[in-house]
């Protein structure tokens, strides 16, 4: 297993989108703490801030969970892109079932590359943001006081939410066997339009959607919705449920 997870990184690392999705994700997430750090320390000193100074902070994770569902994405969509007509017009997922007949296998490999990539992308972007934005907010910063335990937490659902959220794009795509639906969806309710938040208004059932639920591991002082550790539970819960499906699906049917 582990040599095919490693055959899995090499691939996914040498795919173009891949690398810029990786890319702007480490860069937006830092690049936007910097760009917005300035105002949020002027609306802090004049106490005209909505929530504190780690939401603030800790909500600018959210725009790089684009580039981790673009990385689960691409990761099963080229599988089933179409190859140029000089290198035979067929897919890469037929290559990949003839070196690994075990379906199960193959979607395990896949889904710890992804992982594996997602957590240490997370982890940078996390720990930039938290640098830049501490020496720009001064005393308003998230390290003003140390890290605590809360701070620490949320930290880490950051990282969980970027992994969870390219797992779920991941196994999408495995069902739809394209790319596009997931792109779609996903990137229009996470950087666009939130029909998930937009529901939450209408009825509290929105809380338990996967991205909403699992917000509540980076975001605290919203007064409503989940506890952090019963929305991370829940988000996990939809994406085990997702995985679950998908290699349900990619089991029983035609490559």
């Amino acid at each position: 297993m582990r040599q095919l997870v490693v055959a899995e990184l090499r691939k996914l690392m040498s795919l173009p989108v891949a690398l810029l999705a990786g890319g702007l994700s480490l860069a937006g997430t830092i690049g936007i703490g910097a760009l917005t750090a300035g105002g949020l320390r002027e609306r802090l000193d004049a106490g005209t801030a909505y929530g504190s100074a780690a939401d603030s902070v800790f909500q600018l994770v959210m725009p790089g969970t684009v580039g981790a569902i673009v990385l689960g994405v691409v990761l099963v969509g080229s599988e089933y892109t179409s190859n140029s007509p000089d290198a035979g017009g067929g897919r890469q997922i037929t290559t990949s079932l003839l070196a690994v007949p075990q379906r199960g296998r193959l979607v395990a490999a896949k889904a710890l590359a992804l992982v594996i990539v997602s957590v240490v992308l997370a982890t940078v972007a996390i720990v930039g943001l938290v640098a830049v934005t501490s020496v720009l907010l001064g005393p308003h910063s998230v390290l003003a006081n140390g890290l605590n335990g809360a701070e620490l937490g949320r930290a880490v659902g950051g990282l969980v939410y970027w992994t969870l959220s390219a797992l779920i794009g991941f196994g999408i795509t495995w069902v739809t066997r394209s790319g596009v639906v997931p792109l779609i969806v996903l990137i229009v309710n996470s950087s666009v339009v939130s029909v998930t938040y937009l529901l939450s208004k209408v009825t509290s059932v929105a809380h338990y959607l996967p991205d909403l639920a699992g917000l509540r591991m980076i975001t605290r002082d919203t007064g409503a919705g989940l506890a952090p550790l019963t929305g991370g539970l829940v988000m996990a819960l939809w994406t085990a449920g997702i995985l679950l499906t998908s290699g349900f699906v990619v089991a029983r049917r035609d490559a």
